[in-house]
């Protein structure tokens, strides 16, 4: 043991103890006795750390799953009833969405509010009806009592024009690939960032044919768009239309065209692609390259 470490616990020992033992007062004769006797202390108060780490570490994670679980199965409930309705008007207040939705709504939260600049908050911005010049739609969470009224209100109110903004109707819990068919939806790229739902709407309906719904990717805080999107069309003929055009003109701007696949398949490739590769040389490229050679010759 370090004599550092030795005489700390010298110290300590003899403040914490009134009358401390003759080992401690000893001469330098019997110095091996009070290294012995400290030694045996350290041992002593170091196993009884582990001890009791020991024991907080058996006892939280059975609380934390449980309360996990518990989290989990209440989060899965709350979004079997709770709608996404995008592309709501920014005159919109949660009383016209409670009057819309009927008697059975337990709560409405709207978000996606652009401030008009960063001195004023998103609370006080949608108080004020004062949003920034960019803003042309609002986006809103409603929790329904069940899923069945969830279910109805999506029914009801998915597709329904109000104030020149049509409305796009969504249970959370859903997944983009169940809601989207990919036999019918096309995916935008080069989009530009201001841009707006109905925009995109009254273009590819001219263009190509009657649009279903438009979902455009936009960031979660600023609320301006990503510069990519979907389209989904209510017949066949429309989405081979586009499709076999690969790309449109929009605002002076080349809108790219691109099939759309489900998240699933999409999720599984970008799996594969991220998948880390040994670099040449290194100590994994070797072993792989080893294990390859194995294999042959057990085969042989």
């Amino acid at each position: 043991m370090a004599p550092l470490v030795i005489e700390r616990f010298k110290d300590r020992i003899r403040r914490n103890m009134r009358q401390p033992p003759d080992v401690l007062s000893s001469s330098s004769d019997e110095d091996y006795d009070v290294d012995s006797y400290l030694a045996g202390k350290v041992r002593g108060e170091l196993k009884g750390a582990l001890r009791r780490k020991i024991q907080k570490k058996s006892q939280q994670p059975e609380v934390h799953k449980r309360n996990y679980k518990k989290i989990k199965n209440n989060r899965l409930k709350e979004a079997e009833q709770t709608v996404y309705i995008g592309n709501v008007p920014p005159n919109f207040s949660s009383n016209h969405l409670r009057k819309l939705c009927g008697k059975e709504v337990e709560s409405v939260r709207l978000r996606g509010v652009m401030p008009p600049s960063n001195s004023l908050s998103k609370g006080v911005a949608f108080r004020r009806r004062t949003y920034h010049k960019s803003q042309s739609s609002l986006n809103a969470f409603i929790v329904m009592k069940s899923p069945e009224a969830a279910s109805k209100i999506v029914s009801h109110l998915d597709g329904k024009s109000f104030d020149g903004k049509t409305l796009r109707c969504v249970i959370v819990a859903k997944k983009p690939s169940d809601v989207l068919r990919s036999s019918h939806t096309i995916f935008l790229g080069n989009l530009p960032y201001s841009v707006c739902d109905e925009a995109i709407r009254k273009h590819f309906s001219a263009e190509f044919g009657a649009v279903k719904s438009v979902r455009l990717i936009r960031d979660a805080k600023i609320g301006i768009g990503k510069g990519f999107g979907f389209v989904e069309f209510l017949e066949r003929d429309a989405y081979q239309l586009a499709l076999s055009a690969q790309s449109t003109n929009f605002s002076n701007r080349e809108i790219r065209i691109k099939r759309y696949s489900n998240a699933s398949n999409s999720q599984s490739s970008m799996n594969r692609s991220n998948k880390k590769r040994p670099f040449p040389g290194s100590s994994n490229h070797k072993n792989t390259h080893s294990s390859k050679t194995q294999k042959k010759r057990k085969i042989k």
